[in-house]
């Protein structure tokens, strides 16, 4: 098996067609982003990322670098990251289905983890229901205190049983 850096530096080396560790000091800022954006979509982790020698000293710079540029990134290129990253989970959820039918418990736990990471792509996390409770709580405040006003009205009109009766407020 290839030792990891040894496979980012080849998918640096594939995406660029230039060696990363003679090259470290060539790329612009922008570059380097664009290059890490690369990478990552491709599957490097951000330690990876840092230890292409592609400009970055550690995983916290490249995962600051990241985040700033996908969140410049317009909207309808940003959907267009969520949709192949969407794809890629159900690439890994095909490789791994039979195994999963066949009830094997690994597959089982590695499909709650793509489940977890399609909620969290798509918001499902955050999802809350609308549930109505403060159209019931004030429904139920306007017919507590409408009963209330008919009651003292009831209390005042003891005396005469033909005011009790009538509809509240005339019968208008």
């Amino acid at each position: 098996m290839v030792p990891l850096c040894r496979q980012v530096r080849e998918r640096t080396t594939a995406v660029t067609g230039s060696n990363p560790q003679s090259d470290k000091n060539r790329y612009t800022a922008q570059e380097r982003v664009k290059l890490a954006l690369k990478l990552r979509l491709s599957g490097a982790s951000m330690q990876d990322i840092a230890d292409a020698g592609i400009g970055y000293s550690n995983k916290g710079s490249v995962s600051r670098a990241i985040k700033k540029a996908l969140k410049d990134i317009p909207r309808e290129e940003a959907s267009m990251v969520l949709h192949m990253e969407l794809e890629r989970l159900d690439i890994a959820l095909r490789a791994i289905w039979p195994k999963i039918l066949q009830g094997d418990l690994w597959a089982i736990d590695r499909l709650v983890m793509i489940q977890n990471r399609r909620a969290r792509y798509l918001g499902l996390d955050d999802f809350q229901q609308d549930d109505n409770v403060e159209e019931v709580k004030s429904a139920l405040r306007d017919f507590i205190v409408g009963t209330k006003e008919r009651a003292k009205e009831i209390e005042a009109a003891k005396g005469n049983p033909d005011d009790i009766l009538e509809e509240p407020n005339g019968g208008e």
